[in-house]
């Protein structure tokens, strides 16, 4: 008998056993999921014939709800470690029962394990929207933050297309007491473009961030974001993601659109962050009463540290103010 044959015939014999004996899910799904080599995988297949988890249009499903909540959570944990789209698709009346602490879990870990195929199912299923979306069509910013934070660090272009998809479809509205988080997104979701230095993912998120994933009234308050500190740092001196923020700046005018008490905290930004020459010489203003007042700005009423003096002077030294990039 073929060795793999008869250790599948093992496993499935044992799993059989718990099935009978305990009416768990949790227990003998770990153990097909955790396997090893081909003969498990013959057994994984049995078990989903037998007990009938997989295909919901069969008359009964098996095991599934059975499950108390308690023992569905970890469960979906390592399946969605181990990518069963099946197995998760057959539950999913279960998971829209849960509470949405719960949904937000598995919608997180879905994307801190790079796994768009389970996110996707969650997109088309409503569970997303369940779990990010208010009754008043608000979203939770700072979850979605977190979902498109993970999807940038693993540089997955097909999660960040299943999140940008989502978003783009949902009516959205913003309420004022959400400016902050909503504003604090789009520095946060610049801010991993620009480390991980994907042009790919810049060319993907650009627009949407741009205009505010199109969020009525939202446009001046992304524009303030990309202008964030925290996105200024981000650069940290390296030309290019200098590059990748410039270019933003530059194709939707981002100086143009904030108010000038907003652009006069840039050059602040830029001394206490980065203390980059090549932001400081961004060529944002086309006239030349603006561009004096950033000269002055700059060079006379802002408080600098002996570590930037240095670099500040050799700046005027070698273009002057009348070249100043700002000015």
């Amino acid at each position: 008998m073929d060795p793999g044959t008869s250790s599948a015939g093992f496993w499935a014999a044992t799993i059989g056993a718990m099935v009978l004996k305990q009416k768990k899910l949790v227990k003998f799904t770990k153990r097909i999921i955790r396997g090893h080599g081909t003969a498990t995988t013959q057994a994984a297949a049995m078990f989903q014939r037998d007990v009938r988890v997989t295909d919901p249009r069969l008359p009964h499903s098996g095991l599934a709800e059975e499950l108390e909540d308690e023992e569905l959570q970890p469960l979906m944990f390592d399946l969605i470690d181990t990518d069963q789209v099946a197995i998760i698709r057959s539950l999913i009346p279960r998971l829209q029962g849960l509470d949405r602490s719960a949904q937000i879990q598995f919608s997180i870990h879905a994307t801190r394990m790079g796994s768009s195929s389970i996110l996707q199912l969650f997109h088309r299923c409503g569970l997303l929207t369940r779990a990010l979306g208010n009754l008043d069509s608000s979203l939770l910013w700072d979850t979605f933050a977190d979902l498109a934070t993970h999807a940038i660090q693993s540089e997955s272009v097909s999660l960040s297309k299943v999140l940008l998809c989502w978003i783009t479809a949902s009516e959205i509205n913003m309420s004022r007491y959400q400016k902050a988080s909503f504003q604090e997104l789009i520095s946060k979701v610049l801010s991993r473009i620009i480390v991980v230095e994907s042009q790919e993912l810049f060319n993907l998120w650009k627009m949407d961030l741009a205009t505010g994933f199109g969020v009525n009234r939202s446009a001046m308050d992304a524009a303030k974001a990309l202008t964030f500190q925290s996105v200024i740092a981000s650069t940290g001196n390296i030309p290019n993601r200098e590059r990748i923020l410039c270019d933003i700046w530059d194709e939707f005018r981002v100086l143009y659109r904030i108010k000038l008490r907003e652009r006069s905290k840039i050059l602040s930004h830029i001394a206490d962050s980065s203390c980059s020459i090549a932001l400081t010489q961004y060529r944002g203003r086309p006239h030349e009463k603006q561009q004096n007042l950033w000269n002055s700005y700059y060079f006379k009423e802002q408080t600098l540290t002996k570590g930037r003096e240095q670099r500040v002077l050799e700046t005027k030294k070698e273009h002057g103010k009348s070249q100043n990039g700002w000015g």
